[in-house]
């Protein structure tokens, strides 16, 4: 793969503002936790902002497309070292319900935005490839933040731990200043929002690469927000969770070369059917010897391995059959809806979680993902090889962020 001056930019602000956010988040349910607040209301909180901001990035798509990326992707990364503050002021369910719904906002926006942008700096014939780039950088910026922030809100508190992740995701807006615009002039009207869309719909397949990304991220969801909780309850200490939560991140970083390589070479169905059964897979066994071990190796079997084979596969299908000047609606409108999704799923989550137990929640959501496995078996569109998937006016690749 040839690199861009401009994939290595997007790339470094992609790995300074998830690192600060990722600081700030990955144990913010057990933070939210340890503060008081219930399941119910932790769900809730994840919810509301999910949900509308998820369906706010349908309009903005066309935005990003019209108006231009990098102007976009500076707003929204705004938002990450604003939510960073306001949690050390926040102490009520309503503050932190308002403060999700900001970043979710500002979220919005800079996902649509990088992730149109991200697609203008890559090339044909490579999106595989290319994603494994991008993922690598991701899942190294999203696998160390748990450990950094299990050791640094056991020993220093989490208001320092925000402050350290508000400076980090700064320093992403910095690079980003500097970014070189790729926009294809496009007339900003009612008209306009139509064509795309109506363009957009016209993709064959979509339903069924919406409807993986879709139920991956729900399944997900559900995972990332209750889980470390669970582990609290159990009576894992932060910086053990910490770890615990990068174990399938850092694993994922060296699995996504030989995983992009086959997205671009081989039948997607042989990568995206063993993923869903993995995912369940590890689902189900996660809480079965209730040991450090079990939970590492579930967790990345689950986490690491399975959803990943699962989601980028569809991710990259959709990169390969969307236009190039589509590029900001695709995006906002399937993974806005998904973000929508994973908004009910958690608060799903946390009534269920609240009326059940975490432990029976988790173990039934995951089957969903063996039902999907089930499902796809005999679908043939799965079935074509990756390069089959081109279309003649593909002039740049691209590829959605999750």
């Amino acid at each position: 793969m040839k690199i861009k001056d401009g994939y290595l930019k997007a790339n470094s602000i992609l790995f300074l503002t998830m690192l600060g956010y990722g600081l700030v988040t990955a144990l913010l349910s057990v933070y939210l936790n340890k503060q008081g607040v219930s399941l119910a209301n932790i769900g809730l909180i994840f919810s509301v902002g999910a949900i509308i901001a998820g369906l706010f990035r349908v309009p903005i798509g066309i935005l990003v497309d019209c108006l231009g990326k990098k102007r976009f992707l500076i707003i929204g990364a705004i938002g990450y070292p604003l939510f960073s503050i306001g949690l050390i002021y926040a102490s009520t369910v309503s503050h932190y319900i308002l403060l999700n719904l900001m970043v979710a906002f500002f979220d919005a926006v800079f996902w649509t935005a990088f992730s149109a942008h991200f697609f203008d700096v890559m090339s044909k014939g490579e999106e595989g490839i290319g994603m494994a780039g991008r993922n690598i950088t991701l899942y190294t910026a999203t696998g160390i933040a748990p450990i950094i922030s299990g050791v640094l809100a056991t020993k220093f508190g989490f208001g320092n731990l925000f402050m350290l992740g508000a400076a980090i995701s700064v320093s992403g807006i910095l690079i980003a200043l500097t970014l070189k615009d790729h926009n294809h002039a496009k007339k900003l009207c009612y008209q306009a929002m139509h064509e795309e869309y109506a363009n957009i719909l016209k993709i064959k397949g979509l339903p069924l690469i919406a409807g993986i990304i879709f139920l991956v991220d729900f399944v997900f969801v559900f995972w990332s927000i209750f889980m470390p909780i669970w582990l609290l309850q159990v009576g894992v200490s932060l910086g053990v969770i910490g770890v615990l939560l990068s174990a399938n991140l850092l694993i994922g970083v060296f699995l996504q070369i030989p995983i992009g390589k086959a997205i671009d070479k081989w039948p997607i169905r042989t990568i995206l059917i063993p993923g869903f059964l993995m995912f369940w897979l590890g689902g189900v066994l996660f809480f079965a010897f209730k040991n450090y071990i079990s939970y590492f190796f579930n967790r990345a079997i689950m986490l690491g391995t399975g959803s990943d084979m699962a989601y980028w596969p569809a991710v990259s299908m959709l990169a390969k059959l969307t236009p190039t000047v589509d590029n900001g609606g695709a995006v906002a409108l399937i993974f806005g809806l998904s973000a929508a999704i994973k908004g009910f799923g958690a608060l799903a989550g946390g009534y269920l979680a609240q009326m059940f137990g975490i432990e029976t929640v988790l173990v039934s959501i995951s089957y969903l993902a063996l039902a999907a496995a089930i499902i796809l078996i005999p679908l043939k569109i799965l079935k074509k090889k990756g390069t089959q998937f081109h279309k003649v006016h593909h002039h740049r690749a691209h590829i959605p962020l999750r």
